[in-house]
């Protein structure tokens, strides 16, 4: 069923370490949302950019959050695009005429659409698309010197991931060739702009639907957001991911690491965490942020007051490295205390040769009593002396 699922993995027969014979997981179960990709196949293409950047070939699918389906232009008259999320036109080539109403139904019905140029454009993408263009397309420029996205507002839910200092800044890639657009159509807004104040992005509502339009592409002749692509990537996955938000009711800890989460507007009396043993554990609330306990390994349910719906659902393990199997040679082992504290015997029957044999441990008895009898020895002296000196003197 789709939604939040436990996952517990068992060792059998256990080992000697029992603490890790169990390990523990969450996932969301439920189908990926889909996302057509129309352009040509060729290694090269912008279309391949793109399917790259949504799911990379090198990532195994079922760690990609969107599944990717590929369509040439010609084919895209002819084929159903309901359910899939989003259609990203990348620089198509031989669209049919008959493509457009299609579109056009799939964005009134509440799709969305992403129009990103190429070579091809305005050719492929203008005139036949003017309906559905927030923007219509004059031509394509290339600037006398390179300029930018200009960026200043990071609060819109496409831009919002750049305002973290650590993801590389949208306004960083050079451009070299625009599309020039015409003003806004009507219920087309500018979502960011180039240098040059020319519209960069825009954004357009079709009926329950939505089109997106790039001015910039990420091929090599149009700009540096394909060979140096981390922005291009994080503003797509956006742009989908607000679409189809990942789940945020499961997440994995390491026990005893510090782990919390955040919830806006979240009632403490309304909420209950059951522990792995079944019982409730107190919650620590700093503001909207919720501590959550993680010293037990197991799964943890964070659920409403009424217990109908899991908010929270979390694993907890132990480190991997607490779990290391590798066998420590005798060296590895004994360069872990200070040295000559450790010996190794390999035979248990040999411990007690060893104890009392000459690499055992070493008796005091036989140096203090030589000892002793030599401090007798010089007292005895000292005394004789002593004594001896005395008894003349009375004479």
């Amino acid at each position: 069923s789709e939604g939040p699922h436990a996952l517990s993995f068992v060792l059998e027969p256990d080992d000697s370490a029992p603490f890790d014979n169990r390990r523990f997981a969450c996932l969301s179960a439920g189908k990926s949302p889909e996302v057509v990709v129309v352009g040509d196949e060729d290694v090269l293409s912008v279309a391949t950019m793109i399917s790259a950047m949504i799911a990379p070939p090198a990532q195994p699918p079922d760690q990609q959050w969107f599944a990717l389906r590929r369509l040439t232009g010609p084919a895209l008259a002819t084929t159903p695009l309901e359910p899939a999320l989003a259609v990203i036109l990348a620089d198509p080539t031989g669209l049919a005429p008959a493509s457009w109403p299609a579109l056009s139904a799939y964005v009134s019905a509440g799709g969305t659409l992403l129009l990103i140029p190429g070579d091809h454009a305005p050719g492929e993408i203008g005139g036949s698309g003017d309906d559905l263009l927030p923007a219509p397309i004059r031509g394509v420029i290339s600037p006398p010197e390179p300029i930018t996205v200009a960026v200043a507002d990071l609060t819109g839910p496409y831009l919002r991931p750049f305002a973290d200092p650590s993801i590389d800044s949208i306004n960083d890639r050079l451009v070299y060739r625009r599309l020039d657009l015409g003003p806004p159509a009507a219920g087309g807004t500018v979502i960011a702009s180039f240098s040059d104040r020319s519209p960069a992005l825009l954004e357009r509502r079709v009926g329950r639907g939505r089109v997106i339009q790039f001015a910039f592409s990420p091929a090599r002749q149009w700009s540096q957001f394909g060979t140096q692509a981390a922005p291009m990537i994080v503003l797509l996955h956006a742009m989908l991911e607000s679409l189809a938000p990942r789940p945020e009711n499961i997440d994995s800890f390491l026990a005893g690491r510090p782990a919390s989460h955040r919830w806006v507007g979240l009632v403490p009396s309304s909420v209950h965490l059951t522990a792995p043993d079944g019982t409730a554990s107190p919650l620590d609330f700093a503001g909207d942020t919720v501590v959550l306990p993680t010293r037990r390994p197991g799964h943890y349910r964070l659920r409403s007051g009424d217990g109908s719906t899991i908010l929270l659902l979390y694993a907890v393990n132990t480190a991997e490295s607490e779990s290391d199997l590798t066998r420590l040679g005798d060296d590895d082992l004994t360069a872990r205390f200070p040295p000559g504290l450790v010996q190794i015997a390999h035979d248990p029957d040999r411990l007690p040769a060893r104890r009392s044999g000459p690499d055992g441990p070493v008796s005091w008895t036989v140096p203090l009593a030589l000892a002793l009898a030599g401090l007798l020895w010089i007292e005895t002296l000292f005394a004789n002396r002593f004594y001896g000196r005395r008894s003349n003197v009375s004479k």
